[in-house]
């Protein structure tokens, strides 16, 4: 079975969330958050886990190629 893989912003915005309000929740900054969702740069496994675990996504279900 294939599964689409979500992008970070499709996650937010599927919260109704702000990258600030995101960022503020898992406790860094804003601009450091839109790196991840521009996809920038990708996160740690730390930071990618507790990312994911905010959206209540398992870690393979989000996109997390760089851009």
């Amino acid at each position: 079975e294939v599964r689409m893989k979500r992008t970070l912003k499709d996650l937010r915005e599927l919260k109704g969330l702000s990258q600030e309000e995101v960022a503020e929740a898992l406790g860094m900054h804003q601009q450091a958050y839109s790196v991840y969702e521009r996809g920038a740069s990708v996160p740690s496994i730390r930071k990618a886990k507790e990312i994911a675990d905010f959206f209540k996504v398992k870690l393979d279900d989000v996109d997390w190629e760089v851009k």
